[in-house]
């Protein structure tokens, strides 16, 4: 049987809650385990020469994965995707 997973209303997630969720639908599918990483940084620098600002950059980031664990067998060999 198939899920339908509709995609989130907000215009931005919430990564903490995205994480869990990924979590939480990995178990759902049958995974014994599964772990899931999310991040987010922003980054601001200036190079200021002879007194003068040379150079400003700016750089933001957002990502995340997740592993998930599948045990089978008496010896319990794990499959990860």
């Amino acid at each position: 049987m198939s899920e339908t997973i509709s995609p989130p209303t907000e215009t931005t997630l919430d990564l903490e809650s995205l994480a869990a969720d990924v979590v939480a639908l990995a178990i759902k599918a049958g995974a014994t385990d599964a772990e899931a990483v999310a991040r987010e940084g922003d980054e601001f620098s200036v190079n200021v020469r002879m007194g003068a600002v040379e150079t400003l950059k700016e750089s933001g980031s957002r990502g995340w994965g997740c592993a998930c664990f599948w045990a089978s067998g008496r010896d319990r060999l794990l499959q990860v995707i």
